[in-house]
């Protein structure tokens, strides 16, 4: 019983009580009229109960609401398989489940929207930001994506030898070769923002060795002939390639890219040392992430045996903790 109904009927018989004490004294031994009776019978009936019971109607569970409401409102939703976790899947709808807008299906391996065109290449999906001059549709749009035509200038390079781990604040990462080989020198590749929102990756060192004598090619040589060492790349990888395929070029084949090894800088090119890397810090700590090593290879030739893939250096990829991106 609610505490104002207890007061209440509390109220009423103290009242009561002294009314029939008052009346008693005036007439003496006086015998209670039928009135008096009735209500004496009433208020000793009454139920003395001292608790707080709320009796008034029960609210319904805000919660039960709410899931019935959504249970009303799902939609039935075809989903597919997302093979390299970018969040799109490709081909036919594998199942369907009543989903809520914006609500995640309950398998982790299925996802809402469709449009992949290489479920296994996770930099490789509809509306992708890609990675230019790879020769790879990277977004889907039947197209390689185009650079942009903007460089970075004096003001933004890093200067920095990359021989310890303290570089200038516009330094996103950083791959370190300290050791290099007979034809390389030792080196890096500087990712970093050349403004808001714009990356390239720059290479420190890395050149040929003073015993590296080109007569077409020192470091993509092989059985003693001459190399071609316009094939000389470098990636950013997985972790282990040792499954990877090669990337090979000719007969057809032009792609400096695919689902293993992304395509970073063409090291036979002198004429620059940056490349673009990224249009802002999301999509390249996304590459970073599943691609955290850096390779210097040899493409494979497939128009001559002589010339097979090879990796030459590959070292893993620093994050710089203090990295500041520029206001504009």
């Amino acid at each position: 019983m609610s505490s104002y109904y207890h007061y209440t009927l509390t109220t009423l018989l103290a009242t009561t009580i002294t009314c029939l004490s008052a009346c008693s004294a005036s007439s003496n031994s006086a015998s209670p009229t039928e009135e008096d009776m009735h209500t004496t019978t009433i208020n000793e009936d009454m139920p003395q109960d001292t608790s707080t019971t709320d009796m008034r109607e029960p609210i319904m569970d805000m919660n039960v609401s709410q899931e019935v409401d959504q249970q009303e409102s799902c939609q039935e939703t075809p989903l597919y398989q997302d093979l390299d976790g970018d969040g799109q899947g490709s081909g036919q709808s594998v199942d369907t489940e009543c989903l809520l807008p914006g609500q995640q299906p309950s398998s982790s391996e299925l996802v809402r929207e469709s449009g992949d065109c290489n479920d296994g290449d996770p930099l490789q999906y509809t509306g992708a930001s890609g990675i230019c001059n790879d020769r790879v549709d990277d977004d889907c749009d039947s197209m390689d994506e185009a650079c942009p035509t903007s460089q970075p200038d004096s003001t933004t390079l890093p200067s920095w030898d990359c021989t310890n781990d303290s570089p200038p604040d516009n330094v996103y990462a950083w791959a370190r070769f300290d050791a290099g080989n007979s034809n390389i020198n030792p080196g890096c590749f500087v990712f970093f923002a050349a403004k808001k929102d714009l990356f390239y990756v720059q290479r420190v060192g890395l050149d040929d060795t003073d015993s590296c004598q080109r007569t077409g090619g020192c470091i993509c040589q092989f059985d003693g002939g001459n190399g071609y060492d316009q094939r000389l790349y470098a990636f950013t990888t997985h972790e282990d390639t040792s499954s990877c395929e090669d990337i090979q070029l000719g007969d057809g084949q032009n792609s400096v890219s695919n689902a293993c090894r992304k395509y970073l800088y063409h090291m036979y090119d002198d004429s620059r040392h940056y490349a673009f890397a990224a249009n802002n810090a999301d999509d390249l700590n996304a590459r970073l992430e599943t691609f955290n090593r850096v390779e210097i290879a040899c493409v494979k030739d497939v128009t001559f045996s002589s010339f097979p893939f090879q990796t030459i250096l590959s070292t893993g990829i620093t994050t710089n903790p203090n990295f500041v991106m520029p206001a504009n």
